[in-house]
């Protein structure tokens, strides 16, 4: 994703900004068109960082009961590969836990394609964001089948240091 001004508004959910997120986005006039004629202007990575950070529903955790994992043990956002070349993103403390229980619900081999530690940002925020970045790729539940060749890792891991205010701790 890139850090566009139409990005922004999108994430915030709203087209209203600051005086200070006019500047940075190089906006200068709010006439009627504005957001059309400045969507596509970038801001840097650190500014993008403290913009993002400053939206609030951005930073509050929503989650389904079954989902929420205590906030004193670390959050691995991972992504699983099945033998069938399906994956799977989530959220777990435990990924061999995680990783064996996946195995013996599905009966297939499951292997660790990557799982990061995004920092103070809520990991199940943002899988949650991930899930709706590759929901044309969903087969069955959760499963993502992506085309060959496709970098799903890589992607993921870019998506994860733009949203992540200490960068991001790759454990595999």
């Amino acid at each position: 994703m890139d850090k566009t001004l139409n990005n922004f508004l999108e994430i915030k959910g709203s087209k209203s900004i600051t005086k200070e997120q006019a500047v940075a986005f190089g906006v200068t006039d709010f006439k009627k068109g504005w957001v059309k004629r400045f969507g596509n202007n970038v801001v840097n990575i650190d500014t993008w960082k403290e913009m993002i950070s400053g939206i609030s529903h951005y930073n509050r955790k929503v989650v389904k009961k079954s989902q929420r994992v205590s906030p004193s043990l670390d959050q691995y956002l991972y992504l699983f590969k099945s033998e069938d070349e399906r994956y799977k993103v989530g959220v777990t403390n435990d990924l061999q836990k995680r990783r064996s229980s996946i195995r013996s619900s599905s009966g297939l081999n499951i292997s660790i394609e990557g799982a990061w530690s995004p920092g103070s940002f809520k990991a199940v925020y943002l899988e949650s964001l991930l899930l709706d970045k590759y929901k044309k790729f969903k087969t069955i539940g959760e499963w993502l089948k992506f085309p060959e060749g496709y970098p799903v890792r890589k992607e993921i891991r870019d998506f994860l240091e733009m949203y992540s205010d200490e960068g991001v701790y790759q454990v595999k």
